[in-house]
This record gives C-alpha cells, sequence and structure tokens, in this order.
C-alpha cells in the first residue's frame, strides 16, 4: 500500500504508523555544472563527471562502486567528519547479503562521497550501486512540484486555476480548490490513500489504476474544509496535479517528467512507473519484514517467521508516488534544488518558498519541505512506501546536500540526515522529555490498553518496577505524572482517566471494562456506495471478521477485537491498528465507519446494512 510521509522524521528507525499518521518529510540536485575539485586537485568539466552517466564509461569508479567502496577525492575535515559517521551507521545497520542502503553526500559541488551496503536483490545477491533505483515514494511529489512551477513559469498554467476547470469528473464542491492548494496541501480533499488502500481493501499488487482513483475522488465529499484555512497532508493533491499536467500537455505525466525535469537535468537513471524505464535500468527489490500476499492478511501472517519479503509493487498511479530513482539522480536533484543552473533561479524561488510555517518550523513549497529544521536551514522531502524508504536534504547554508535510498523498512533513510544533523552539524537536537499528564494516583491506574470514544485516540499503559509509562496513538513511550486525584472508584471498574497530552485532555475508557457479549447481532453485510465496496462481517469467538466482497481487495480482510461500546479494533503487522465503530439505528446495529484519531475525514464513509 503506498503511503507518503509530510514532514521531517526525526527518529533513527521508522514507527509502524509513520504513513498514516507521523507522516514525515519530502525533497530534490544536479549535479555538475561547472568544474569540481576531484583527485590530486584536477579539475574534471561536468560533461565528464562519474556521478552524471553510466558506470560503465569509467571502469575504476565502477569497480570501487561494486564493492560498496566510498568514493572521496580529498575530502575536507566536515566531509570526512560524515563519512566516517555514516560507515559506522551503515556497517551497524545491514550486511552485505540482507537489503541495504545507498546514500551520496556532495558539498559545494566540489566533494562529494558515496556509500553502498547490501543487496538490491537479495536472491540473486545483487550488490546495491550509486545508479542502483529505488521507489523514492512521497519524492515523486518534488517532481510533479516541478513540473507544475515550469509550467507555470512557461504560461501554460495558473496557480489560481480550479482543479475542476481540468478535471470535471470531481464534484462541484471541488470548484472552490485551486491549484495552488493542491500545491500547498491545503484542499481539504480526502486522501486516496487512506480511501483505497485503508478502507477499500485495495492491495499493491492489484492496485487500481489513475482512472479508478478518479472514480472514487468523483463520489467523494467535497473539501472538509476550507481551502487555503490549513494544511493537511494527502496524497490526493499530488495525483490530482500529476492529471492536471496530463491534461495541459497531453502527454503521460512519465513523459512530462522526463522531458522537463530528468532529461535536462541529466538524470539518466530516473523514470516515473507510469513510463517504461530506461534501457538496462538497475532496479532494486523492496522488501518487507512480513510476507504481502494478494489475500486476507491473517491467512499468512500469523505464521510468519524473521525474514526479509520482497514486495514486488503493481502499482502505476503517479503524481503522489510512482517516482524510481537513484542516489546518483536523487543527488542531482537536490543540487538543482541548492544551487539552480538549469531550472531558472526566479522559478526555482517560487518552487522552494512555502507560504505557510506548520508548528514544527517547516512549510510547504511545491513537492517539498523548507524551512527550520533543529535551527539550520532545510530543504528537502522524505519518502516511504512498502518495501522502500527515501530522504533527500539539502542544507544551503552548508552548501551540504545529503541523498539516502533503502530498500527494506526497518531502516529509514533519514536516519542518514538525523545523523549528520546531530553529530556533525551540531543541530539543536536537545528538547525536554515529553510526560503524559495523568489525573489520579499510581495505584488507581492499571497497565493495559485504553481508548477515547471521542477521537478514536489509542492509550497504552505499562508499569515497570513501580514506574508507569504509556503512549497514546502508538507513539513514542513517555513517562507519566500524576496531579491528584479524582472524583470516583476507577481502580476497582477500569473506568475513564483523564490524560492531558501537550494542551489535549482526553477521557480514555479501559477495555478490560466492557462485559463479554456475542457478536452475531454485528453479522451482515455492509457497503460504501462513495467506495464501491461490500463488507461481509461475521461473529467470531474472540469478535468479529471483515471479508471483502471483491476477492482482489484483501487488504483489510481482517480479524477485530472489542474494545469498548460498539468499537472494535484489529492489530496488524500492516496496517497496524484499524479500528471501526458500528452504529444503531433504535438499537439495532445499522452500519459501521472506520474510526482514526488524527481526524482524517474517514469517518464520513458509511458502511451501511444491506
Amino acid at each position: 500500500m503506498p503511503y507518503g510521509l509530510a514532514g521531517v522524521t526525526r527518529s533513527e528507525g521508522i514507527a509502524l504508523r509513520v504513513g498514516l499518521k507521523d507522516r514525515s518529510c519530502g525533497h530534490v540536485p544536479s549535479f555538475m555544472r561547472h568544474p569540481v575539485r576531484v583527485c590530486d586537485g584536477l579539475s574534471i568539466p561536468a560533461s565528464d563527471n562519474p556521478l552524471n552517466v553510466k558506470r560503465r564509461r569509467f571502469p575504476l569508479l565502477a569497480f570501487a562502486s561494486a564493492l560498496g567502496t566510498v568514493i572521496s577525492w580529498r575530502l575536507g575535515d566536515l566531509m570526512e567528519r560524515i563519512r566516517r559517521l555514516l560507515d559506522t551507521k551503515l556497517s551497524a545497520a545491514c550486511d552485505d547479503e540482507s537489503p541495504g542502503v545507498a546514500v551520496l553526500v556532495e558539498r559545494s559541488g566540489s566533494e562529494r562521497l558515496h556509500l553502498t551496503k547490501g543487496c538490491a536483490d537479495v536472491a540473486n545477491g545483487t550488490s546495491i550501486s550509486i545508479h542502483t533505483c529505488f521507489d523514492a515514494g512521497s519524492i515523486a511529489k518534488t517532481v510533479t512540484g516541478l513540473c507544475i512551477g515550469l509550467l507555470v513559469d512557461e504560461g501554460k498554467l495558473s496557480l489560481s486555476a480550479s482543479v475542476r476547470a481540468f478535471l470535471p469528473g470531481l464534484p462541484d464542491a471541488t470548484s472552490c480548490v485551486s491549484i495552488e492548494h493542491l500545491l500547498r496541501h491545503e484542499s481539504g480533499l480526502h486522501d486516496y490513500s487512506t480511501l483505497l488502500y485503508y478502507m477499500a481493501g485495495w492491495h499493491p499488487q492489484a492496485a487500481p489504476t489513475s482512472q479508478e482513483i478518479l472514480e472514487v475522488l468523483s463520489r467523494a465529499p467535497g473539501p472538509k474544509w476550507e481551502p487555503g484555512s490549513r494544511y493537511e497532508y494527502a496524497d490526493t493533491n499530488y495525483f490530482l496535479l500529476a492529471r492536471v499536467i496530463e491534461r495541459v500537455t497531453g502527454e503521460p505525466f512519465g513523459t512530462v517528467a522526463r522531458l522537463r525535469v530528468f532529461e535536462p537535468l541529466g538524470m539518466s537513471d530516473s523514470y516515473m512507473t507510469d513510463v517504461a524505464p530506461p534501457k538496462d535500468a538497475e532496479t532494486a527489490e523492496g522488501y518487507a519484514a512480513y510476507p504481502i500476499e494478494l489475500r486476507s492478511p491473517y491467512e499468512f501472517r500469523q505464521t510468519w517467521k524473521e525474514s526479509f519479503y520482497p514486495v514486488r509493487h503493481r502499482y502505476r498511479h503517479t503524481g503522489a508516488e510512482g517516482f524510481r530513482t537513484s542516489v546518483a539522480d536523487l543527488a542531482t536533484l537536490g543540487r538543482e534544488l541548492l544551487e539552480p543552473m538549469t531550472i531558472d533561479p526566479s522559478t526555482m524561488a517560487r518552487i522552494t518558498t512555502p507560504t505557510r510555517v506548520r508548528e514544527d518550523g517547516l512549510g510547504y513549497g511545491y513537492g517539498l519541505n523548507a524551512g527550520m529544521l533543529d535551527g539550520l536551514e532545510f530543504l528537502g522531502h522524505d519518502g516511504m512506501i512498502q518495501g522502500f524508504t527515501a530522504s533527500l536534504s539539502i542544507f544551503p547554508e552548508h552548501r551540504l546536500a545529503i541523498a539516502c535510498l533503502t530498500n527494506r523498512e526497518d531502516i529509514g533513510a533519514w536516519m542518514c540526515r538525523n545523523a549528520v544533523l546531530r553529530d556533525v552539524l551540531g543541530a539543536e537536537t536537545t528538547e525536554e522529555i515529553d510526560r503524559l499528564c495523568v489525573s489520579g494516583s499510581a495505584r488507581e491506574l492499571r497497565p493495559g490498553f485504553y481508548l477515547c470514544p471521542e477521537t478514536s485516540g489509542s492509550l497504552e499503559v505499562m508499569v515497570d518496577r513501580g514506574t508507569s509509562r504509556a503512549r497514546v496513538n502508538g507513539g513514542e513511550i513517555q513517562p507519566i505524572v500524576f496531579t491528584g486525584s479524582v472524583p470516583g472508584d476507577r481502580s476497582a471498574s477500569g473506568g475513564a482517566i483523564e490524560v492531558d497530552c501537550h494542551g489535549d485532555k482526553q477521557s480514555f475508557a479501559s477495555f478490560d471494562a466492557q462485559p463479554v457479549r456475542c457478536f452475531d447481532e454485528y453479522a451482515g453485510v455492509y457497503r460504501s456506495e462513495e467506495l464501491q465496496t461490500a463488507f461481509t462481517v461475521e461473529g467470531i469467538g474472540t469478535g468479529i471478521r471483515l471479508t471483502n466482497a471483491d476477492s482482489a481487495r484483501p487488504s483489510m480482510d481482517l480479524e477485530y477485537a472489542p474494545t469498548i461500546h460498539d468499537f472494535f479494533w484489529s492489530h496488524d503487522p500492516y496496517p497496524d491498528i484499524s479500528q471501526l465503530e458500528f452504529l444503531r439505528t433504535d438499537g439495532r446495529v445499522a452500519a459501521f465507519r472506520y474510526r482514526d484519531y488524527d481526524g482524517d475525514g474517514r469517518e464520513v464513509f458509511v458502511f451501511r446494512r444491506i
């Protein structure tokens, strides 16, 4: 299932929920447009740059790359420190026989190094090189944003134009959504990745076409709020922008990206998945830590063993994702963002300038984050899609670009950026430890799971050697601060507890407080007209099970356990946590809806009993 990252991921690894909740960062160079300092001070013009052409033209570099060797020509002190740091990180993260990592760092157009570790294809033992193509996930948005910026600069597109002027099949309510609203993630439109993959049960091995996505969006409600009034990251925005580009140019989006971005910048490895890859393209297989098959997860995931399983994506929809690239090309894209040599600098300034700054200090330009990251000026984007992670980070004041790609989910590509930020650039990363404030005392709080029925937020309480800790919505484990007793005897009933998380107060009820009941009353067939999807619900001993009427859409064929009232949730390696709430009419179960704590609006899609 594709999923995107919107902010900047600061953790070393990745959280299972990052795809939907902790959404993290996204970004873009053009390597050598001027002479660069290489071996013993010899200057080589851009046309002879070994990182800008295929390795076979440079046997020495090809040999070194095949060995996963670092290429560094008289590195300065800063780059040498980065080399040693990343060498240590990569050596600890993976071995030569497992899926791995490729990273390329460039500074000031005159110093560069790269490291590769692991296999592009585990079964064949193919090593990763700087020209190996990975799925870059949401960094595709950077390419889409660049194409939009170029069309605007040419006068072929207006930022104020309504998206319905190009896509009249969208609901009338989207007439107020402009091209700029889509670019800035301020449209308020529902996220198709959530609707199709996390609700309707579409599967990456039988993915929807662009036309099928458009049909779902044509039946969806209009914006959740006034467009332009707030920011919310959604793949729908950049999917629609790619379709607009196709209407304006009359060409497939992949062709437009090749002609306007990849070829002018010399990105010879890169392509979008809606067109054929370059001849002799080196491609990496993506790997997950669990099997991904076209059937119900419970038919095979419960018996998995620790290993790496190939993903084998079949999706071809582009704009929000669908970008295959190498670290050599990704660094080239970053170089162009840092020091535009092909794209007009005034155009690039518009592309990299946000209009709204988020609480994390970053804003969103045309397909990339821009602002302050841990006290340093930053441009970039992260990406994550099943089996792959990606990161492009640019630090203008240090003239530094870091491109990193992995073909495994357990190592976040942003690991390299975060390590350099903390250990080399001396970023302001020290923060006070977050604490959860709980009304009551330690003796009243029992370990276990709690749920907030108003927000669908979850709370997991852990007690170890008398110390209470908890995490909200599957996030980081945090210490608990108790703020005094509240009326009522919770300790006996497992009743509600009040939690203050950064000023957001919620009331959570313990799962253990609910009586055991029969689940047959929930059995039946439920259908959503907007999603054109039906599920059969059956009662089982531990709760309920959903089965999609369309056997080609099995991703949400999950078993759900009861929590509180008419709420159920499912724990699964992917999508990790899914929640349902059944709705009653005159006391009888009449419908269900998906619930989620992040306010993404999925609750408006109701599956009614038929």
